[in-house]
């Protein structure tokens, strides 16, 4: 077993997702990351001083933040769309 250090307010959160008593902090993880035992682990590719994680690789909330912009860039082309059919 690894130690991570993570600072008070990331350990709040984690806690904070415990489901039930005697959870481990390694439990939490893996369900909040949606990693399964025995699942293949992609390693970071080093490049210069940076490590780079392949893109196929996104979180959750890159996902939803994904999706919020389409939706903002969706809901700001029909508004010029109708913008536009008013002027005319």
């Amino acid at each position: 077993m690894k130690t991570i250090e993570v600072d008070e307010e990331l350990y709040r959160y984690i806690a904070s997702h415990t489901q039930h008593i005697g959870e481990s902090a390694s439990d939490i993880l893996r369900r909040m990351l949606n990693f399964k035992s025995g699942q293949p682990v992609q390693v970071a590719k080093e490049f210069g001083n940076e490590q780079q994680l392949p893109q196929a690789v996104e979180t959750k909330k890159h996902l939803l933040h994904r999706k919020i912009l389409f939706a903002l860039l969706e809901n700001y082309y029909s508004l010029m769309l109708m913008r536009k059919k008013i002027k005319q």
